[in-house]
């Protein structure tokens, strides 16, 4: 895979752990974070939009729970218990026997996981290939 994909897959991935952090700094005694989609945006230099789509994710996968606008229980800070942390297992398998790369299920079997997240990581994989794949310069 393109260096410049894999240094993508890691930036975004990065990103998603510096939103959740975020997230847990501003949590009361009462578990529940305030903060608004908007500052979080303000924050990490994106657009709201961007941050509406990555607390859906972190949702989706049980990183958080939101409780109502501008209000999120953190479940779990760590990124690794998110389908995130296949990402590069799916590379790496993947990479070792390209016979499998269609083929879900088997990646699913191999890696001790649901199809779904592998379908999951496969989105992310997509998404990095487009946003980064016509980088020429190297990204920090």
């Amino acid at each position: 895979m393109d260096k410049n994909i894999m240094i993508g897959l890691n930036r975004m991935i990065y990103e998603y752990g510096q939103l959740l952090e975020m997230i847990e700094k501003e949590e009361y005694p009462d578990g529940v974070s305030y903060i608004s989609q908007y500052e979080l945006a303000k924050r990490i230099n994106k657009s709201t939009r961007t941050v509406s789509k990555r607390l859906k994710y972190l949702e989706q996968y049980g990183a958080i729970k939101k409780i109502n606008a501008g209000s999120y229980k953190v479940l779990s800070t760590n990124i690794e218990n998110t389908p995130f942390k296949l990402v590069f297992l799916v590379i790496d398998h993947v990479q070792k026997d390209l016979m499998i790369k269609d083929n879900y299920e088997e990646q699913a079997r191999r890696i001790g996981a649901t199809i779904k997240e592998i379908r999951q990581s496969w989105g992310f994989i997509y998404a990095a290939m487009q946003r980064f794949k016509d980088r020429t310069e190297p990204m920090e």
